[in-house]
């Protein structure tokens, strides 16, 4: 056999860790693959992965596709659950080098089958063959699966296409003969291997070999650090230890200052719990990140003010055509389509607290966001809330990253469509969308006007490929928007927010000794808490 560099390629990892008892457990009843070798050295990668959740398992709502390298398109991925579109499509957090697809409201459930269709383009894949300096190679790895997970038997199928004038007496096979040749809708050479009874678990290779004219680039074997995770560092920590050992240090001069400071400082607490709606408890958690979460449920989950989350929703209702946003100053919504299939409970919670006149009913709103907390909490449990906040904090800069690096007006428009839900999850959007749309073109999304019905442009520019406005005037308008929702969503966001905490996150209760020794009161179970007095 030609010995070839062997290049791992594409793996589909196991889903996120199980949850308190409930193991992910499945069945890959067909793993099928074609891989098309691009003449720029690139592959264009198609999988369909037909799956059924195990009766009693977990229900299968992310998962994650492995890419060969760091050099993948990620704004080039595409993934389709049961034939619907998948558009919230990410990094993963889970294997080194890929993306994650929830599956949001079409999640596989115990005892359901899903297909999973996933496309992606990724460069820099054609190598050397190591026998014979005229030939190149790629060698391709199907998705496989840790047998913990998995059961039964898959019906495998690979499919290599050949760059295009590729002649079979020319070609070679790695490791397995291929047990059908053929010509794609595009005449190119194809060679396909099928296992009836292949193993979920197993991993299994296949490779192909072929003229290096056949391409324009042929590229080096790519090293072991493009598999690895850039591992993030700061300071920042330092500098605000540094600023409260700073600060304790004035105050312990004086007594006055002292006792000053108490109170300030009982005052800014008291006042920052009241904005906090998840009890400390939430943190003293397991060691693993749950993903899955909608960006709505991640700005909960980040404990962003109320008023914005509750834009965030409007903003859902909107895009997908289920409600209208009125001109009226005070904040009036036409409810369009109720019966749709695609909003989640939380949402169709918020349309039954939209009142016969169009006004949100504050107190149906107030009880939404209490029963949604406790959702999202259960959602947490047996998770690490922290590692999860960061997770979600992660993949709000990656949306901004996708906006960011958009070449074109047409990149901008569609993936400033894609990714504005997540861009919301930011707290400082409002700055660095006008910071990244300044001296640039946008196209509106065909949603902005029943979002922002009174929106109006000083110059609408018209091309052959549609109309587009100044970058700087759209995000004026898209965040004088956000915040004019936010803040006609509730009466008062203090009050609003803190008869809510003081039931999902009520102040700690106190204690009182009548006699000698002390009272203490730690204010969560299972934190570490250290009371004054005698004992050990």
């Amino acid at each position: 056999m030609v010995k070839r560099i062997i290049f791992p390629i594409l793996w589909l990892m196991a889903f996120s860790a199980p949850a308190l008892g409930q193991d992910y457990r499945f069945a890959v009843n067909e793993n099928r693959s074609d891989i098309f070798i691009r003449e720029d050295g690139g592959v264009d990668i198609e999988y369909v992965l037909t799956f059924t959740c195990a009766s009693g398992a977990h229900p299968i709502d992310v998962v994650d596709v492995g890419l060969p390298n760091n050099y993948y398109d990620l704004s080039s991925v595409r993934a389709w659950i049961n034939k619907k579109q998948v558009s919230d499509i990410r990094k993963s957090s889970y294997i080194p080098v890929g993306v994650e697809v929830p599956l949001g409201p079409s999640e596989i459930k115990p005892g359901q089958h899903g297909t999973l269709q996933v496309t992606a383009t990724n460069p820099h894949m054609v190598f050397p063959d190591s026998e014979n300096p005229e030939y190149a190679s790629v060698e391709f790895y199907p998705v496989y699966y840790g047998s913990k997970f998995t059961y039964g038997q898959t019906l495998l199928q690979v499919a290599i296409h050949f760059p295009q004038g590729a002649d079979e007496a020319q070609v070679k096979w790695h490791y397995r003969k291929f047990d059908q040749e053929g010509a794609d809708e595009k005449g190119r050479l194809t060679y396909i291997w099928r296992n009836p009874n292949a193993s979920p678990s197993s991993q299994y290779k296949f490779g192909v070999s072929f003229p290096k004219s056949l391409v324009s680039t042929v590229f080096e074997p790519v090293s072991e650090s493009e598999y690895q995770k850039p591992q993030p560092g700061g300071v920042a920590g330092f500098f605000i230890n540094l600023f409260a050992w700073i600060v304790a240090l004035i105050i312990s001069t004086s007594p006055f200052l002292i006792i000053a400071g108490i109170i300030v400082l009982n005052i800014y607490m008291a006042r920052r719990r009241k904005m906090k709606y998840f009890p400390p408890t939430a943190a003293v958690e397991g060691a693993q990140i749950k993903r899955g979460l909608t960006a709505p449920e991640a700005a909960l989950l980040l404990e962003l003010p109320l008023n914005k989350v509750a834009a965030m929703i409007i903003f859902g209702l909107v895009k997908k055509g289920v409600a209208r946003v009125e001109p009226n100053p005070r904040l009036q919504l036409t409810v369009l389509n109720p019966e749709s299939q695609e909003i989640w409970p939380y949402e169709k919670q918020f349309l039954r607290a939209i009142g016969p006149d169009g006004h949100l009913n504050e107190k149906a709103l107030k009880n939404l966001f209490l029963d949604w907390i406790k959702v999202v909490q259960k959602k947490l449990k047996g998770f690490n809330v922290k590692k999860t906040r960061e997770y979600y904090t992660s993949i709000v800069s990656l949306a901004w990253s996708q906006v960011q690096k958009s070449e074109s007006t047409a990149d901008l428009s569609k993936n400033l469509d894609e990714q504005f839900s997540w861009l919301m999850v930011d707290k400082h959007m409002d700055t660095r969308l006008k910071e990244t749309l300044t001296d640039r073109q946008i196209t509106p999304p065909v949603w902005w006007p029943a979002y922002h019905p009174t929106s109006t442009w000083s110059t609408v520019n018209q091309t052959a490929s549609g109309n587009w406005v100044s970058g700087a005037e759209f995000a004026d308008s898209v965040v004088s928007r956000v915040e004019n929702l936010a803040d006609r969503a509730v009466g008062s966001l203090t009050a609003f927010t803190g008869g809510i905490t003081s039931v999902t996150n009520p102040p700690p209760a106190r204690s009182y000794s009548s006699g000698g020794g002390s009272g203490c009161a730690c204010a969560c179970a299972g934190c570490a808490c250290a009371c004054a007095g005698g004992g050990r």
